[in-house]
């Protein structure tokens, strides 16, 4: 346990010092809303990953069945999805500051009523509402953080919220299997209570309002005409859908892993998650190094070697399938690649794309969220059906999302550049 810890804290470290080294210029307010927002989009992760480990026990105390658990996991997320194209586009009208705030209370009614759930109908709905409040830490995190910074420094505070929100999927499980041996698994939601209450009263008393352009006349009509025009930017397609692919994929693998690690490899739930601190190193060394790419190869390669990383990950899951069994190591060595190439992938396209859309920086991270959250919502739900006593299902699922991937991409990158010659 300690060497885990001494790897986690070496990781705060790099990014603490890479944060001061790049962002010093910033004035105080900068700083602020870089730490609040990155606070933010960590409670979107800890909210969906904390608690994967108690799986099992709530099964046995709510006499659930594996889908109605199953679907909790889905429900939130597609809470989480839905919910970004309002907060992300209302917030032109109302302030982010606002809407994140009314998110914040939400998530945590949905938080209280699956602490004190009584069977697993009102526990999934309680998930489900859960994820509907925190979908405005999700997308309102990137919304300040585009007001707030240029292009440049965007891909670096992205990278950054990136790669801590990243360690999320293997510390959030730890710290999860270690709640229920403290206590209940009703526990881990009383701290996500804690958490979310503590976030509302700092943004009540401690945050400014980072959108300067308030839109009082702005309705319904004027968001779906942002989206149209956001989704018909050819620049901002090119480059989101290969994020919206890689990430939801992450997502999905690990919503998977207390099924594959604790129920089929007989992991314990306190210790299964440390197996994920492979594939969240990897995922920080790719975003690490995006930045060093992208100034060598250029944006385009920097992204296409991060694809062709995850085809590598499907081409050796699939001859895994062949040469052994399901194991630990033949599930994690195909999927640390896989996050290598999503880690180099993700800063600079996220940071390229939502910058080509930053007069509409609220509906530009809805749709960013609400796609990305839509895409984890349904590999989720794809990998979960499948059979994971198998590899072949990892292989399957990986050869799906790479080939999905780089063929979108390849032709986005091409019909883009047919525009620009014409």
């Amino acid at each position: 346990m300690r060497e885990y810890n001494h790897l986690f804290l070496s990781l705060y470290d790099i990014e603490y010092w890479s944060l001061n080294k790049n962002m010093h210029s910033h004035n105080p307010k900068h700083r602020l809303i870089f730490w609040v927002s990155t606070v933010l989009a960590l409670l979107a992760f800890v909210s969906l990953n904390i608690y994967l480990p108690s799986l099992p026990a709530i099964q046995k105390n709510l006499l659930a069945s594996a889908l109605g658990l199953k679907l909790s996991i889905t429900l939130f997320l597609i809470g989480f999805a839905l919910s970004q194209f309002f907060w992300g586009s209302f917030s032109a009208k109302y302030g982010r500051k606002k809407l994140v705030i009314l998110g914040l209370i939400i998530a945590d009614l949905g938080s209280m009523t699956a602490m004190l759930a009584p069977n697993i109908f009102i526990f999934d709905t309680a998930r489900l509402f859960e994820g509907l409040g925190i979908g405005a830490a999700g997308v309102l995190c990137r919304a300040m953080l585009t007001d707030t910074f240029d292009s440049h420094e965007l891909s670096k505070a992205l990278s950054y919220v990136g790669s801590l929100g990243n360690v999320m999927p293997a510390l959030a499980p730890i710290m999860g299997g270690y709640i229920i041996l403290a206590g209940s698994w009703r526990l881990i939601f009383l701290i996500l209570i804690i958490y979310t209450s503590a976030l509302i009263f700092v943004f009540f008393f401690s945050v400014h309002e980072t959108n300067q352009k308030i839109q009082k006349d702005f309705g319904l009509k004027s968001a779906m005409k942002e989206y149209g025009h956001i989704l018909s930017n050819r620049t901002f397609m090119t480059y989101f859908c290969p994020v919206m692919m890689l990430s939801g994929g992450m997502v999905g693998y690990y919503a998977a892993t207390p099924f594959i690690f604790i129920s089929y490899l007989h992991i314990s739930a306190q210790h299964y998650s440390f197996l994920s601190i492979t594939t969240v190193t990897t995922y920080v060394l790719g975003a690490q190094s995006s930045n060093f790419l992208n100034k060598k190869l250029g944006l385009k390669k920097t992204v296409f070697c991060g694809l062709l990383l995850s085809f590598v990950a499907f081409i050796l899951a699939l001859i895994l399938n062949f040469t052994t069994n399901l194991n630990a190591l033949s599930v994690i060595l195909p999927m640390a690649i896989y996050t290598l190439g999503a880690g180099l992938v993700a800063p600079i396209a996220s940071g390229h794309a939502l910058s080509t859309v930053r007069h509409v920086a609220g509906a530009a991270a809805a749709v960013f969220g609400g796609l990305v959250y839509g895409m984890s919502a349904i590999s989720t739900l794809l990998f979960t059906s499948m059979d994971l006593s198998k590899l072949s299902s990892l292989a399957t699922y990986l050869g799906i999302l790479s080939l999905l991937a780089l063929g979108l991409f390849c032709w986005l990158a091409r019909e883009r550049s047919k525009k620009i010659r014409a």
